[in-house]
């Protein structure tokens, strides 16, 4: 045993005693198929998110909420709480999101969150001007700085800020993994960051956009992966053989169908890759890697029940709801 699976070895044996306790995604489906909500409700004592007890009003509202509670629990009985951030995080950059389009789009840093509650103009002000002293802020110093030197003066601009934003968050999450101290965890990170990366390429194509300045933020923060610029600069006939080598054997089957959901089809094959490159962890008993699986896991559930409890409450199909489920 390695050193740093020594370090991890604790809450690797507690993960571990917990994997049984993961529901099936057909476990999550059956939801759909009890109609009274306050059952559906009980139910839900069967995930780890729930197991004090269901939570109270909505339930889907209540799920992102429980996962990061868990997760945050983790992190402390984890040899590096970083582990954390690479599913807490994307949080962080959302709310650096609408800060950098306040900024450059309207001029106006007072940022509002879905309940209209003014949040992050304190927190991101600092970076926004260069000036943040906390080194854990430098991946937003950094974004921030792009933004402000590269965005165009028309178009999409908020699209161009989302775009450009993730290069820097996709960076981010690879440097936390290899803090971490696995070397398969950080190569799963990069092959999800970029295969991500591929996602956001195909989306502004189909827009229209020209999208040869964002590969280069992608290409200055690291990924310079010849078939990311085959996604950005190629044919649509070429996107299959390209995500083929970013490391999505499946970018044929995906691609073939409808072009209007390619996108769709394609962010949920991204998650399902890493989640078979994450299975290499049944194998490692201890590290980085065995823990990073089973929080990957417990996230897909919490998307799946999310996304089924929603389609419970307002009618979406079965059919739907599976063809997205993680």
């Amino acid at each position: 045993m390695t050193t740093t699976q020594h370090n991890w070895s604790y809450v690797s044996g507690l993960v571990s005693a917990q994997w049984e306790r993961l529901m099936a995604a057909h476990e999550i489906m059956g939801l759909l198929d009890i109609p009274d909500e306050e059952e559906r409700r009980g139910r839900l004592r069967a995930s780890l998110l729930f197991d004090g007890g269901p939570p109270e009003g909505d339930p889907s509202d209540a799920v992102e909420a429980a996962f990061a509670a868990f997760v945050e629990r983790i992190a402390l009985a984890s040899p590096n709480a970083a582990i954390a951030d690479l599913f807490t995080a994307a949080a962080d950059w959302q709310e650096f999101r609408a800060f950098a389009k306040s900024k450059m789009l309207e001029g106006d840093s007072s940022v509002k969150d879905a309940r209209g509650q003014e949040t992050g103009p304190a927190r991101f002000e600092a970076v926004w001007q260069d000036r943040a002293e906390d080194p854990r802020m430098t991946p937003f110093v950094d974004a921030a700085a792009s933004i402000q030197a590269d965005c165009p003066a028309d178009g999409d601009r908020a699209g161009w800020i989302d775009l450009a934003t993730d290069a820097h968050e996709a960076a981010a999450l690879g440097r936390t993994a290899a803090r971490l101290g696995g070397q398969d965890l950080a190569r799963w990170i990069r092959t999800w960051a970029v295969l991500r990366a591929g996602v956001g390429f195909v989306r502004a194509r189909q827009a229209g956009w020209e999208i040869g300045p964002i590969l280069e933020i992608w290409q200055r923060v690291g990924f310079d992966d010849p078939a990311l610029a085959d996604v950005a600069k190629g044919s649509q006939d070429d996107w299959p053989a390209a995500f083929d080598k970013l490391g999505l054997p499946t970018a044929h089957a995906v691609l073939s169908g409808d072009s209007k959901d390619a996108v769709v089809r394609l962010a949920v094959a991204v998650d399902k890759r890493l989640s078979e490159l994450a299975s290499a962890a049944d194998g490692i008993p201890f590290g980085p890697e065995r823990v990073f699986a089973f929080l990957w896991r417990l996230r897909n559930e919490a998307i799946n029940l999310r996304l089924t409890l929603a389609a419970a409450q307002y009618g979406m199909p079965a059919a739907r709801v599976e063809a997205e489920l993680r």
